[in-house]
């Protein structure tokens, strides 16, 4: 293999695999927004339940509550 085809390979992988990494972070900033939260005592809430039922239904069996999620309109903008 010539020097520039080596070159040419390894310039054209490096820019794939950063570009890979940026397609990751940028997904995860614009994770979806859910309007109901599990709460507990302990941890952070868990937003991510489309109805109060779906909520309820996750919380059976378990210490907590469900409420809205008091940012739901402020990340939807």
């Amino acid at each position: 293999m010539s020097k520039f085809l080596m070159k040419f390979l390894i310039v054209g992988a490096t820019f794939g695999a950063a570009m890979a990494a940026e397609m990751a972070v940028t997904g995860a900033a614009h994770a979806e927004s859910y309007p109901f939260c599990l709460k507990r005592d302990v941890g952070a809430g868990d937003c991510r339940y489309v109805t109060y039922q779906q909520c309820l239904a996750a919380l059976s069996g378990r210490a907590g509550y469900c409420q809205m999620d008091t940012y739901y309109g402020q990340r939807r903008q």
